[in-house]
């Protein structure tokens, strides 16, 4: 992709970015401290709702991976305290974010870890079509659960129930995803922060993080289903809790 064709920088003639740390002061002027970068190549990232960018960019004299995100449901400062509350409880987030603009951030780029990842996406494709299965990673993830599912469920009940008791809520669709790192490496993190409220009621709280705990071990199950091969349910589309889902299924 051309950078002609990419909507970014506030200067299009360098390919400048400024990045806003809106957490350090600048002692001389009294203002966020900003850090410019120049964007080598930018690749549109296909799905999903928000327009996200793969950019390749320079910080001085080093190359840095980073993945912009256009915003829809939030703005820039509302994403980034999400993101920090979510980070004060314990629970994994992305590692960095920094403000553009009102609209639009840069976060740390996952892939450039060799991360895979494994969530709702992954189950839909494999449903889809059996045959794009990870030979190499699958049987990692598959050891993963089976060998710590008790502890990883019990880990992320915890991180919901203090969402809960704050008055927080994941968002309804992007539950946890296990990233699976090259060096062996491994984690649950949310996908996806855009949708997470913060500052509801509990109850309301409670309402869709209970939901969203159901769906994570739904699509975790489905997976570990999948990969091993067991016998499809009827439908091969994700039907959220209306297929049982077997006691200690991890040990099957």
């Amino acid at each position: 992709m051309s950078l002609l064709d990419y909507i970014a920088p506030q200067s299009v003639e360098s390919n400048e970015l400024r990045l806003i740390h809106p957490r350090i002061i600048d002692s001389q002027t009294g203002k966020p401290h900003i850090t410019k970068i120049n964007v080598l190549s930018a690749e549109k990232i296909n799905g999903g709702e928000e327009t996200k960018y793969k950019l390749i960019a320079l910080l001085g004299t080093r190359t840095i991976y980073l993945v912009e995100k256009f915003l829809k449901w939030n703005n820039a400062d509302q994403f980034i305290e999400k993101r920090n509350v979510f980070k004060e409880l314990g629970i994994p987030v992305v590692e960095t974010v920094r403000k553009i603009d009102r609209r639009r951030i840069v976060m740390t780029d996952e892939d450039q870890k060799g991360v895979i990842m494994y969530g709702k996406k992954r189950l839909r494709a494999y449903q889809n079509d059996p045959l794009s299965k990870d030979p190499i990673n699958d049987p990692k993830f598959v050891n993963i659960i089976h060998n710590h599912w008790p502890e990883i469920k019990a880990k992320v009940t915890d991180w919901t129930n203090k969402l809960t008791q704050e008055g927080h809520h994941l968002a309804p669709d992007d539950i946890f995803e296990n990233f699976i790192y090259s060096d062996g490496s491994w984690k649950f993190m949310p996908l996806d922060l855009s949708q997470a409220r913060l500052h509801k009621r509990e109850r309301r709280a409670a309402k869709i993080n209970n939901k969203a705990l159901k769906e994570f071990e739904y699509v975790m199950y489905n997976l570990y289903k999948e990969i091993k091969g067991f016998t499809p349910p009827p439908s091969r589309r994700i039907l959220f809790f209306r297929d049982p889902i077997p006691d200690q299924w991890w040990e099957l």
